[in-house]
């Protein structure tokens, strides 16, 4: 059983918080995370994963994992260490979303979890992010609401050396005699 819940934001207005109305969103409840996790895990491991936009399909486990929410604490940390596994797993980069990024990460996570584009569009903020949107790709449908997410991805493509850190990683136990964890001194970064 899915629950509607209305979440509020907490918006800094002339030195005051007030909790204004945000975006509808859908999230899973009780028993139904399970069968939920399941549906999600099913879809990844499905031919349709593959033949499709895997990008997009991968936008849209990202999303439908953070509307899940299956556990109380680290449900972003774990959909960005599985959406870049997945992403090194189809051949593209891993994916990083700077500081300067994360309020449009949100906004494309939320548009892609709204209920509805009334309910996403209730703040100017959302109404202009949703009025680029729509100009680009047309009306918010099941098909392309997580192309926002897809596109912010690839513009966050972690695009040098990624290879080379997951090898070192990987590949600490043959950096010397004996060593049981790997220094950040250890890992190349340069460019």
């Amino acid at each position: 059983m899915a629950t509607q819940l209305k979440f509020s934001c907490v918006k800094l207005s002339m030195g005051n918080y007030k909790k204004v109305e945000c975006v509808d969103l859908e999230t899973s409840v009780g028993r139904n995370v399970v069968y939920k996790m399941n549906e999600l895990v099913d879809f990844v491991n499905s031919e349709s994963f593959k033949e499709g936009d895997v990008l997009e399909n991968i936008a849209k486990f990202h999303a439908d994992f953070i509307k899940i929410h299956p556990f109380r604490d680290g449900n972003g940390r774990t959909v960005r260490l599985l959406t870049n596994y997945l992403l090194v797993l189809h051949g593209y980069p891993m994916v990083n979303i700077p500081v300067e990024a994360k309020k449009k990460y949100f906004k494309c996570l939320d548009y892609a979890n709204a209920k509805s584009e009334q309910s996403f569009a209730q703040t100017q903020g959302n109404k202009d992010f949703y009025d680029l949107v729509h100009a680009i790709q047309g009306e918010r449908t099941e098909e392309n609401k997580y192309r926002p997410l897809a596109a912010l991805f690839e513009e966050c493509f972690i695009k040098k050396n990624c290879g080379k850190i997951i090898s070192e990683i990987l590949d600490y136990k043959n950096k010397g005699d004996n060593q049981h964890c790997l220094y950040a001194d250890q890992i190349s970064l340069s460019y």
